[in-house]
């Protein structure tokens, strides 16, 4: 296991751009390897907070970063499960050194599973890189 290609993952949720988007430029400046993922998960697929019209908005969303992610040779990698499930899946491949993504507020399914993950990260010596909107780094210490 020690030969697997080490890694850093941009996961996608609800920040659907290429364009000024902190998670990527922080895991392009990291000169890994990166792959960009995003997660349609069954638990907040059935969560009333989420309705139809989101969803296919979320993967009209994905067709167009795609495309724009052409002229990079890349693409984002969509898969059909749980974070963490998903995650275990490719830490049978890849050694993950970082994740980066945006932190999510507003609801607290999303705050919950955010937090497992963060536990499932530490569990697994993957360090997680979450970006805040609009907060300067400073900000979080006061």
């Amino acid at each position: 296991m020690s030969n697997r290609e080490e890694i850093n993952i941009v996961w996608f949720k609800r920040d659907l751009r290429i364009q000024d988007n902190e998670a990527i430029y922080n895991a392009l400046a990291s000169k890994k390897r990166v792959l960009f993922i995003y997660v349609f998960e069954k638990s907040l697929q059935d969560d009333i907070h989420y309705s139809e019209r989101h969803w296919n908005f979320i993967k009209q969303s994905l067709v167009d970063l795609n495309e724009d992610l052409k002229k990079y040779d890349s693409e984002i990698l969509c898969v059909s499960s749980e974070i963490n499930t998903t995650f275990n899946q490719l830490l049978n491949t890849y050694k993950i050194n970082t994740v980066f993504s945006h932190q999510e507020t507003g609801l607290l399914l999303t705050y919950n599973r955010d937090k497992d993950f963060a536990r499932f990260c530490r569990n697994n010596s993957i360090k997680p890189a979450l970006c805040i909107r609009n907060t300067q780094k400073e900000d979080l210490n006061h």
